[in-house]
This record gives structure tokens, C-alpha cells and sequence, in this order.
């Protein structure tokens, strides 16, 4: 017979940590809502909870959190995970088009974002109840997170929270932070623990400038997308990075840094509030 004792001594598993982004599908009758007319009243309350987010109440036990479509504006000490659709349904609904679903990049960046304050994200898909077909606007943001992931997963994939979550290039690009421990993933031995900066778009020149990292002098820094490994200046308590031709627009660009600094000039991040979206 289980204990609350042996319920305080579990621990979460290792791949819980590493995968970062799950999957999982509402097929039968969980989707009955999707069915409903547009403009009725449940849809209402769908929209209205996708507007705000979901935060189920605090149970008297548990391993992690599942906030419904919200993000926090810290990094919490504690694991969790974030749960939506790709839409305001949970399964299919026959009614949305595309214009309904969440931008590509939008949802790349809300992964992103969730990731560096120690979450991960379970993702909805929702087959069609005719064919168990998965619908063409699911189909292309799988494939856009699976195109991205496959270029810049070493900065997500079995990473932990940095000292920060949040930070912006020079020129204001918005920055995310994730740190890979030594040997981490295990599929990289050898590895030295490095930060990993995030850029949730693309900057224009061929200078990127990271204030604040305090690097250490022997700071290199690694484009995942790519492999180049662009020269770098170091001036004061900012990283300079320096580019043989502009980034290509994407929706983001990893950059490792490493040795990781031990610490930026800016506070320790703590858990926060949570807000929607």
C-alpha cells in the first residue's frame, strides 16, 4: 500500500527532466466540445480560458504543476509543465481554421521561454473523428518545432534553469537562457558545461552583443544551427559576438557559450507570478 512517506521520497525520472517537450492526443469523447457551434457558449468558455490561461489548484501532493496555456514570469525552484493546445481546443475542432491556431513562432517562443524557467512543454494533437487523420495546420507546427529542434536541441534537450531566464541583446532582441550541465545530453561526452543563449528572433548586423554574461577570457561561443564558431570580444561585462555575415531570419537562434559564466551581474531569478500566455 503507497505512504504519504513514500510519496515524499519519489523522485521525478531522469528522461522527465531531458525531454523537455511531450506529446500527447485527445481522441474520442474528450474532444465532444470541439463539436459544438462556433459562436455557443462553450466555445465562449473555451476562448475565454485560452485568453487567461488554466492553473488546476494546488493539490496536497504531487510531483509537478500542469498550468493550462500560462507561463510563469520567473524561473520556479520547482518542476512543472506547461499543457495547451495548438489551438483554444483540446482535440479537434472541426470549426477551427487556420487563422485559429497559435503562430508557429509564437508557439516556439512560449516553449522556448517555458523551458529556460525549468518546464516543459505537453503539447495537444487532436485527430479528426472521420479518419483519424492529424489536420494540416497540427501537422505544420509539429514539423516547424521538429525542423528547429533538429538544428538547436543541444539548447533545450537536457537542460536545466541558468541563474536567469530572461535577458536581451544590445539592439533589444529578446534572449532566453538554458544551461547544459557537463556530458549533457549523454549522447555528447566530453562536453563542458556551457550557457546556452537563446535569441527569440533575428538581429540585423553582423555584431550581437550580450550585456551583463561577465564571460570568463576564455569565452568561445558555438552557433548550434550551423556549427560556425564566430570570433568574440569581450568588453566589460558584455559579450560581444562577431558574426562573418547577418543571422538568416528564423524564428531563433542558439548560440553556446562556453565556459558558462558562473553568474550574470544581474539578480538570481525567483518563482514568480504566473501570467497567461
Amino acid at each position: 500500500m503507497p505512504s504519504l512517506e513514500a510519496l515524499r521520497q519519489h523522485r521525478l525520472p531522469t528522461w522527465f527532466d531531458d525531454a523537455k517537450l511531450g506529446i500527447f492526443v485527445h481522441w474520442g469523447l474528450f474532444s465532444v466540445p470541439g463539436f459544438a457551434a462556433p459562436l455557443d457558449h462553450v466555445s465562449d468558455a473555451f476562448s475565454l480560458h485560452y485568453d487567461r490561461g488554466i492553473v488546476p489548484p494546488r493539490p496536497a501532493h504531487f510531483d509537478f504543476r500542469t498550468p493550462e496555456y500560462t507561463t510563469f514570469d520567473e524561473i520556479r525552484r520547482e518542476k512543472w509543465e506547461a499543457t495547451r493546445g495548438m489551438s483554444p481546443s483540446f482535440g479537434y475542432n472541426r470549426h477551427h481554421e487556420e487563422s485559429d491556431y497559435e503562430d508557429p513562432t509564437t508557439l516556439l517562443h512560449s516553449f522556448i521561454d517555458t523551458v529556460s524557467k525549468n518546464g516543459n512543454l505537453l503539447l495537444n494533437v487532436g485527430p479528426r473523428g472521420d479518419d483519424a487523420g492529424i489536420p494540416q495546420p497540427q501537422i505544420t507546427r509539429l514539423e516547424f518545432l521538429g525542423s528547429w529542434l533538429a538544428s538547436n536541441g543541444r539548447a533545450i534537450y537536457g537542460t536545466r534553469p541558468w541563474h536567469q531566464a530572461e535577458g536581451a541583446t544590445r539592439d533589444g532582441t529578446a534572449v532566453r537562457f538554458t544551461f547544459s550541465p557537463a556530458n549533457c545530453p549523454a549522447r555528447e561526452p566530453d562536453r563542458p558545461a556551457a550557457l546556452n543563449a537563446i535569441l527569440l528572433g533575428t538581429p540585423t548586423g553582423r555584431e550581437i552583443v550580450l550585456p551583463g554574461l561577465s564571460p570568463k577570457p576564455e569565452t568561445q561561443v558555438e552557433c548550434l544551427a550551423d556549427g560556425s564558431r564566430p570570433s568574440v570580444r569581450i568588453e566589460g561585462d558584455a559579450l560581444h559576438i562577431l558574426l562573418d555575415a547577418p543571422l538568416e531570419k528564423a524564428a531563433a537562434h542558439a548560440f553556446r557559450i562556453t565556459p558558462a559564466p558562473e553568474r550574470s551581474l544581474h539578480s538570481p531569478s525567483l518563482p514568480g507570478r504566473i501570467r497567461a500566455r
